[in-house]
């Protein structure tokens, strides 16, 4: 499931059960097999997963989601989610997990009613990636004979507010409502007039560049999304590069000059640019206009450059990618974290590589 800014994702490879999908997990509600992706701790997860089956609930009682924006819709499944925590929480040892949980979920339960039916790019890409991630494990463990029943939890609740945003309803002609729902159409026009430099065009820049150009970034007067790639594009990139095709293989394209076109005909009013040249300390360019560096490159030295040009310049960053089997990511906000610097003993080695989903 996934709405506004939280998604939930349910892996079940197990026997099929003629139970409904909320009631068959109430009954066999197990701790251990809600994951955490994004939540900031584990009554955070739990929450989320009463947050959905007082959605579920509401659903089944009134034939109908909840409305977006309706306060008495949120406040409706505030109660359900707070009916839930009892029912799962009944023993007296645990009337003190119940007393935190039941605070954090009418919370959860409310935020997601209110902006329920909303799509926040990101959040739906992150579970897309984790849905086919699944789909493959499924097809592995099935074969082996192991199987796998677990939730999956990522929230972002405190992205939005318990209070309509003022000016938020746009309309359903607009493109971009759903982010005017979520955040009001004053903050929505700060995010198209963001500028923000993206370095690399492979997998992740990909990505980077549809998730900014679905969010609105460049829209506005004042807004650019500028990127550059030396590399030209292979037939290996094909499986994993969503914006290149057959054709810019057969004729030798630039990567950032394939993206741009494709941008362009997602959304002709992106103000963009594209560039063919490597990014070092001495690269000439107006960095101060800037106001976000995205760095979507594999090598070393090129993370700790960018690392040390927003440093330079007082510029956030934005630092993804991968350094053989490990993974790293680390956003440097402006004037308020340290700066960047990394080293191949600090990418971590173990665990699953969250940036490549």
């Amino acid at each position: 499931m996934n709405s506004g800014v939280c998604f939930s994702i349910f892996a079940d490879y197990g026997e099929e059960s003629n139970f409904p999908l909320s009631k068959q997990l109430l009954q066999n509600y197990d701790e251990k097999k809600h994951l955490s992706f994004t939540c900031r701790n584990d009554i955070s997860r739990i929450a989320c997963y009463l947050a959905w089956l007082a959605i579920w609930e509401f659903q089944e009682t009134y034939s109908r989601s909840p409305m977006l924006h309706s306060i008495e819709d949120a406040k409706e499944c505030s109660l359900m989610a707070i009916k839930k925590c009892e029912e799962i929480f009944a023993r007296p040892n645990q009337r003190r997990t119940k007393e935190k949980v039941i605070k954090i979920a009418e919370d959860f339960a409310f935020k997601l009613a209110l902006y329920f039916g909303t799509e926040l790019p990101p959040i739906a890409c992150s579970s897309g990636g984790f849905i086919g991630n699944e789909v493959l494990k499924s097809i592995v463990r099935k074969e082996n004979n192991i199987l796998l029943n677990q939730w999956c939890h990522a929230e972002f609740f405190n992205l939005v507010s318990k209070q309509v945003p003022e000016k938020s309803n746009a309309g359903p002609e607009a493109r971009n409502m759903y982010h005017i729902a979520l955040f009001g159409e004053e903050k929505t026009r700060i995010i198209e007039n963001q500028k923000i430099f993206i370095v690399g065009c492979g997998a992740l820049g990909c990505e980077y560049l549809g998730v900014f150009a679905k969010m609105g970034v460049g829209l506005g007067k004042d807004g650019l999304i500028s990127f550059t790639d030396m590399d030209k594009i292979s037939s290996s990139n094909l499986s994993r590069q969503f914006l290149f095709t057959e054709d810019d293989v057969e004729k030798g394209n630039f990567k950032s000059e394939a993206c741009k076109r494709q941008l362009q005909c997602f959304n002709n009013k992106l103000n963009l640019e594209c560039q063919t040249e490597s990014i070092s300390l001495s690269t000439r360019y107006p960095w101060g206009s800037m106001g976000l560096i995205v760095a979507a490159v594999d090598n070393m030295k090129a993370r700790n450059d960018l690392g040390e040009l927003c440093r330079l310049y007082d510029i956030s960053y934005l630092e993804s990618g991968t350094e053989g089997q490990g993974s790293s990511y680390r956003v440097i906000l402006k004037n308020t974290c340290q700066p960047y610097q990394v080293t191949i003993q600090n990418v971590s080695e173990k665990g699953i590589l969250q940036i490549a989903l």
